[in-house]
């Protein structure tokens, strides 16, 4: 169970991995799976044994450069993964065989590209002479001699939309003694008669999936564990086991020693109610615990023992968790694990199985609260976007329950901006910015970011977002000190906005604020949208304060604006008086859930139209 990190990766056998955007007029997807046949044996046991031979046609030269490489994973401590065969099929019909030394054993990584120090591994298999309109090949054998879950078996495949299949089969074989069901949407099949192979008493399924028609990747797709086709196997009866499964390996990680009972005692030593012992332990991990994945034997889901991660201060979301748990029963507050999905997925499957679930928090139940330790610069009491919303199993219990949604109460961001227009046209500005909830922990993680960034740079960077020039200063709190307000002050100079003295017009600067208004402003959905995409709720306020020279004589301000639709609204006003113009805009976005479609695109593109002609009024002065 990793941390998912936003970065495109070859997940698998290659699925869900795409390399082009386009529109579909002319898309061409990057490359066509010419055969997907997969045999699954099942043992009583919960182990299998997997025979996959996968043939990939290139369209495009992103292909070659996408397809070129195939990275498999396997844990080499429950399984093996043996290549059988692999090879380059050229345009003319030529066969190339991969040579065994471009065959490798490696370290996965993780979605950001680092290693994982682990017995998770992948075969690397660099495919000779590929040009567009060539054919990769391989066909592979996988053993998975100890499930991770002791009698449990899970397995789910994902063909991605943005590929076309001409031909994929699997076919899996149920041997007697374990009971398997079986979700296959989008694919036809099911049960037939047994090979003459097939062990006595086993039951043989077997499935087709063709898909002719591939679509470009859009805008802010859900994950597609919530939308496409797919193919379940499990024996986990409902959710409620996944959940338990994972406690009976966990739980006993996250017991009390001597060490665990004098550290967190030493941290709490002031701290006089729970709601005081929670964020002085939350804390403490949070900053204290380093974020690094090692996943020795079953540790894709089995924490460290949380004295060793005390010990070494360090360790991924399970050990966050663990340590926390044991940190808190010192002081008599329990906790429970909370399985949760960190990419895009915000629905429960039909099926049950641990696949769903990449990330782990905490979740105190006397408090009804979730903590994610592992977001480092996250306040007690909030979550990052990437938890909201999202079904969780607390695994004490194994009941399924859901985060918080986003809120425009909850997550906003208030400016107060003060402008000083002087008479050669340069501007004299001061922002003072506060965010709440996840739009603070995303300020807190650019600011920490920005640390050790030269600092005229970043204020060039931020200034050329909307085509200012100048220079300025940005200050700010240590960005992990989670118990203090968060804001951020900004005090600039820009460069003339308008050329003076003479007659002319100029719309309100952007300077140092945010921006988040009119940075909306330009995002455009896409023309056509067929897959649902990730929305959320939020509130930003900008309230300007413009001092104009006294001898400028304003002869018009923006009019005001009032606009509201079912679930956006947007309203501006302005007041002008004694050569100060008042200004105050606010958005709000109050959805229901985190997922949208076509139907809420057209709704953002009649707001867009609302923002960019409020933002283009013109201040005009002779």
């Amino acid at each position: 169970m990793t941390m998912m990190k936003p970065q495109m990766k070859t997940v698998f056998l290659g699925f869900l991995t795409f390399w082009c955007l386009s529109s579909f007029a002319d898309y061409k997807p990057s490359a066509t799976y010419v055969k997907y046949k997969s045999l699954v044996h099942v043992h009583q046991d919960g182990s299998d044994e997997q025979w996959l031979e996968v043939q990939i046609r290139v369209n495009t030269q992103g292909g070659v450069d996408g397809i070129g490489e195939q990275s498999i994973s396997f844990n080499s401590t429950l399984s093996t993964l043996e290549v059988l065969e692999a090879y380059t099929i050229k345009a003319n019909g030529e066969r190339v065989t991969v040579e065994p030394d471009k065959i490798r054993t490696q370290d996965d990584v993780d979605d950001g590209g680092g290693s994982i120090y682990s017995d998770s591994k992948v075969k690397l298999i660099i495919y000779p002479n590929l040009e567009i309109g060539a054919q990769i090949f391989y066909k592979v054998h996988l053993v998975r001699h100890t499930p991770v879950f002791t009698g449990q078996f899970y397995w789910t495949r994902l063909p991605s939309p943005y590929y076309r299949y001409e031909d994929m089969q699997v076919d899996l074989i149920q041997d007697d003694g374990i009971a398997l069901n079986i979700d296959a949407k989008g694919f036809t099949g099911g049960k037939v008669n047994s090979a003459k192979d097939d062990p006595d008493g086993s039951v043989r399924y077997q499935h087709h999936f063709v898909q002719n028609v591939a679509y470009p990747p859009e805008t802010a797709t859900v994950s597609a564990w919530d939308f496409a086709p797919h193919y379940t196997a499990t024996s986990f009866k409902n959710y409620r086991d996944v959940g338990l499964a994972y406690q009976r390996r966990a739980a006993p990680m996250a017991e009390v020693s001597p060490e665990i009972e004098k550290k967190a005692l030493e941290i709490t030593q002031n701290a006089k109610s729970d709601n005081d012992k929670v964020r002085a332990l939350y804390n403490w991990v949070s900053r204290n615990i380093r974020y690094i994945g090692i996943y020795a034997g079953a540790g894709g889901y089995v924490p460290h023992e949380a004295t060793s991660i005390l010990k070494n201060q360090y360790g991924d979301c399970k050990d966050h968790v663990a340590l926390l748990e044991a940190m808190l029963k010192v002081v008599g507050v329990e906790s429970t694990p909370a399985l949760i999905n960190a990419s895009k997925a915000y629905q429960l499957q039909a099926l049950a199985t641990p696949s769903l679930f990449d990330h782990v928090i905490t979740y105190i139940p006397k408090m009804n609260l979730f903590l994610d330790s592992t977001a480092q610069y996250a306040p007690m009491g909030t979550l990052p976007d990437m938890d909201l919303n999202k079904p969780v199993i607390l695994t004490a219990t194994g009941e399924t329950s859901r985060t918080r949604s986003s809120s425009p109460e909850l997550d906003y961001i208030t400016s107060n901006i003060k402008l000083q227009l002087m008479p050669d046209g340069t501007v004299v500005g001061k922002t003072v910015t506060k965010m709440f909830g996840s739009e603070e922990i995303d300020s807190r993680i650019s600011r920490a970011a920005d640390l050790n960034k030269d600092q005229q740079r970043l204020i060039n960077r931020l200034l050329n977002r909307f085509f200012e020039t100048g220079s300025g200063e940005l200050t700010f709190e240590d960005p992990g000190l989670l118990d203090l307000p968060w804001q951020t002050t900004a005090s600039y100079n820009l460069d003339p906005v308008v050329n003076l003295p003479g007659q002319g017009g100029l719309i309100l600067p952007t300077g140092l604020s945010p921006g988040e208004i009119r940075g909306m402003s330009i995002y455009t959905p896409p023309k056509l949208r067929r897959f649902p995409s990730t929305c959320g709720s939020a509130k930003y306020i900008e309230h300007y304060e413009m001092t104009f020279p006294k001898k400028m004589d304003v002869i018009h301000i923006p009019k005001d604006v009032h606009y509201k639709s079912e679930t956006l609204q947007y309203e501006a006003r302005y007041v002008f008086k004694n050569h100060l113009l008042s200004a105050r805009r606010q958005m709000i976005a109050d959805r229901k859930g985190r997922i949208c479609d076509a139907k809420d695109d057209i709704e953002w593109n009649a707001l867009a139209t609302v923002l960019k002609h409020d933002l283009r009024q013109q201040i005009l002065f002779n």
